[in-house]
């Protein structure tokens, strides 16, 4: 990374960083997160589970390939806001609520067959959609 990328990035984090202290909307700072870190990475998709005790709270989401997240939504979108997860090493999430860990994986499709966790292929199957690689990282 030359000097005038690394400045170019460093402007575009403190402008994210204005952003989100300027949002006193949980929902939208949420989605915003999600946005900025999914720019920012140049991921296709991103979500953001809040702890609830001894479960997750799928708390936002959004998909550029399938037009979901932020703005209005059609009538037959999927939604995952407001439901749960339990916290424990058997989801990818789980796991990295669990255990504190980043998960980075290559191809959710193609787990190491000792894994103690697993990708829970529901959402690809119901939406046609193909999660590739994943980054899970734990925010505290």
């Amino acid at each position: 990374m030359n000097v005038e990328q690394l400045q170019s990035c460093i402007n575009h984090l403190t402008q994210i960083s204005v952003a989100l202290t300027c949002e006193h909307d949980l929902d939208r700072l949420l989605d915003l997160i999600v946005k900025e870190t999914r720019e920012f990475t140049r991921a296709d998709a991103g979500s953001l589970y809040i702890r609830e005790g001894d479960r997750l709270r799928f708390a936002a989401s959004q998909n550029k390939t399938l037009g979901m997240g932020i703005g209005p939504q059609p009538p037959d979108a999927p939604s995952f806001r407001n439901l749960y997860i339990a916290i424990n090493t058997q989801s990818l999430a789980g796991y990295v609520c669990e255990t504190g860990q980043v998960l980075n994986l290559e191809d959710a499709y193609q787990l190491p067959a000792d894994a103690p966790f697993q990708f829970n292929r529901g959402f690809d199957q119901k939406t046609g959609y193909r999660t590739q690689s994943m980054l899970l990282v734990p925010m505290r």
